[in-house]
């Protein structure tokens, strides 16, 4: 999916009557900037310099970066340039003392910008922890685990303060591990639907169902074969490739949603994104961010390398440089598992009835996440800090 784009803008410096300022250029900032932030959807640094008179400017921004603003004011302090820094730091004081926040809802949407009618850039489910970095309104501005960063309305996120944050990280908890199943009350009514991936406080147990406690305090009960102990669930091994695809199965005929990352829709990306996190394991949100990590394998004059759970990422080359736009998931066989319309199995053999001879004739880069070192881009929930 497209990555969510933040600009910034930096006006030339102009000679006044005290004599020439030394220039800082549009290029210097991009530069600096794609230093602290190359994957943009992933962080936020924005800055614009305007005149405020007798030799001095004024610099507006926000970063979520302290290393970027520093860079940036660094520049401006080694050409001599006289200024007032008005760049925002996230969190910024507008969301007080609770910086943590909890998805409170089945599947959240995120926005581009905070409005109901702005672009969906992706989605959290219940119980994932957010950085608040921004309230405005009725809409906080969040980071999610994997760092994406968008808008939510406030009916979707419970705040906490650094305190009851990490008494939720040292909290038992259950994680939901069917595709959609129902927390339910006393009376057997519906409070919520959960999907795969859900985190829930564990109150209590019998032998059939688990009590529950919702992120913003609302009570139920889970099936116990519905979901796992969420410490024993994270620790355990990294799974196996065959486990991984099991679960993208589970998603075949899911419709096609830009943003979406659960069976109630869900685009290419967060395809990859949940099969992995079914397993435990958190990789980047978008295809092309996700590209940049894992090990290369070679699919130069065949698949034969090719292993089942290595992800295949598909664009075009632009300007000698390739442009991801789609990301599938091999299956072995020449098949690949991906959102396009729907979750379905593509074949990359022209000799089988579900060939793609779209997919054949774009497919640019593999790549292999699992039996590969953890680091940036791929992780265990395990080794998370806002879990654990």
């Amino acid at each position: 999916m497209k990555r969510l784009f933040y600009p910034v803008i930096i006006l030339l410096l102009a000679g006044c009557s005290h004599g020439p300022v030394k220039v800082v250029t549009q290029n210097e900032i991009d530069s600096l900037c794609r230093k602290w932030v190359p994957v943009r959807s992933e962080s936020i640094c924005s800055a614009t310099i305007s005149d405020a008179g007798e030799g001095k400017i004024v610099i507006k921004g926000q970063t979520n970066l302290a290393e970027a603003k520093k860079d940036i004011l660094d520049l401006l302090t080694s050409r001599g340039v006289k200024y007032t820094d008005s760049i925002t730091l996230y969190p910024d004081a507008s969301a007080g003392d609770k910086v943590w926040g909890l998805v409170t809802v089945s599947v959240c949407n995120i926005r581009k910008d905070p409005r109901h009618a702005a672009e969906l850039i992706t989605q959290a489910i219940m119980g994932t922890p957010v950085k608040v970095l921004h309230n405005s309104g009725d809409w906080y501005l969040v980071q999610t685990p994997d760092l994406y960063i968008g808008w939510v309305d406030d009916d979707a996120v419970y705040l906490l303060t650094e305190e009851k944050f990490e008494q939720w990280k040292k909290s038992e908890r259950v994680i939901a591990t069917e595709k959609i199943t129902d927390i339910t009350g006393d009376d057997g009514g519906v409070v919520t639907d959960v999907v795969s991936g859900s985190i829930l406080q564990l109150k209590g147990k019998n032998l059939s169902l688990y009590d529950v406690v919702l992120p913003d305090g609302r009570e139920g009960k889970i099936k116990r074969n519905c979901a796992s102990d969420f410490s024993k669930w994270a620790s355990s091994p990294a799974k196996s490739a065959d486990e991984l695809i099991k679960f993208g199965r589970s998603l075949l005929g899911t419709q096609y949603l830009w943003g979406g990352i659960s069976c109630k829709g869900i685009d290419c990306s967060g395809f990859s994104h949940a099969c992995y996190f079914s397993g435990g394991m958190i990789i980047t949100r978008d295809a092309d961010s996700q590209a940049l990590y894992g090990k290369n394998i070679d699919i130069t004059n065949s698949y034969a390398a090719l292993e089942p759970g290595d992800l295949l990422f598909f664009g075009h080359i632009r300007d000698g440089k390739k442009a991801i736009t789609h990301v599938g998931m091999y299956i072995g066989n020449d098949e690949v598992i991906h959102s396009s319309g729907m979750v379905k199995i593509s074949s990359l053999d022209p000799t089988k009835p579900n060939y793609s001879k779209h997919l054949h004739d774009i497919l640019l880069v593999a790549k292999r996440f699992l039996g590969q070192p953890y680091g940036k881009g791929f992780e265990r929930v395990i080794d998370h800090p806002w879990y654990f």
